[in-house]
């Protein structure tokens, strides 16, 4: 779990940094919301634009081992699974769960740090929208749920069985 947490709060620190780099180049008003084409149509003041991707990722990150600390209880595999299942069974669920817990904070910590560089290079010109990067993070993260989703379920049927 320790090297979990430095890796989330490593994102959280990246965040900041990305933040504090590029705090004296930004206009007064920077974007904050894009529509689908990934072109800016919502702006917000510079300070609250700064803090928002660090904060967002500090929640996501508390949230993450949060998520950690209920996948290893094997008192929730058991309840989930309304019926008993062997020791061997039950860390096999919580490695799984585990694995897909890794695979969709990591994918959307990567992601948040894309769009809040992203954001700020848009915001001085150097980049005129987050498209197609945001699409191809969206697509390995509902691919990759999926594939975990499919692999959970059969891991459940087999613990059952």
């Amino acid at each position: 779990m320790k090297n979990r947490m430095l890796s989330a709060f490593g994102f959280v620190a990246t965040t900041a940094l990305v933040s504090l780099y590029y705090r004296e180049l930004l206009p007064a008003r920077v974007p904050i919301h894009f529509n689908a084409a990934g072109v800016a149509d919502g702006y917000a003041p510079k300070n609250q634009a700064l803090i928002l991707f660090p904060a967002a990722t500090l929640f996501g990150a508390l949230i993450y081992l949060a998520a950690i600390v209920l996948n290893r209880n094997p008192d929730y595999w058991k309840r989930k699974l309304k019926k008993p299942g062997s020791d061997e069974a039950m860390q096999s669920l919580i490695r799984q769960g585990q694995k897909a817990l890794d695979f969709v904070f990591m994918v959307i910590f990567t992601m948040f740090l894309y769009l809040h560089r992203a954001i700020m290079r848009i915001a001085i010109g150097q980049m005129k929208a987050i498209a197609p990067g945001i699409w191809i993070f969206l697509g390995i993260l509902f691919a990759g749920m999926i594939f975990l989703i499919v692999r959970t379920v059969i891991l459940q049927y087999r613990v059952l069985k």
